[in-house]
């Protein structure tokens, strides 16, 4: 399984920060962020109770924070990760299997 954010969220999300004047994203730089096909997603988790404790380790991350939080605005940071996304690469899904709701889910 890998992160994995869907093309109409992306879509949606570069409008917006269009919109509200926000650098959009640039898939083919470093650290940037890009999406796949909807159909590719097969786990959509809620993340929303450890929003924070995400943003407190990208601010740390020296790397990449700079490249995937704004700068100045924590608390839409944190509206915005209220779920996080994967593929899963791992045993293989049908086209039309719901979308998990944890990593863990299905596993015997």
């Amino acid at each position: 399984m890998h992160g994995g954010i869907a093309e109409s969220w992306f879509v949606k999300h570069q409008a917006w920060r269009r919109a509200n004047g926000y650098q959009q994203w640039e898939p083919d730089r470093l650290y940037h962020l890009r999406s796949v096909p909807d159909e590719r997603i097969g786990v959509d988790v809620r993340t929303g109770e450890v929003a924070h404790q995400l943003l407190a380790a990208l601010k740390e991350h020296r790397s990449q924070g700079h490249v995937v939080l704004p700068p100045s605005d924590d608390a839409g940071f944190v509206r915005g990760t209220t779920y996080e996304t994967h593929v899963v690469a791992w045993p293989p899904r049908a086209p039309n299997d719901p979308r998990l709701t944890s990593i863990f889910e299905g596993l015997d």
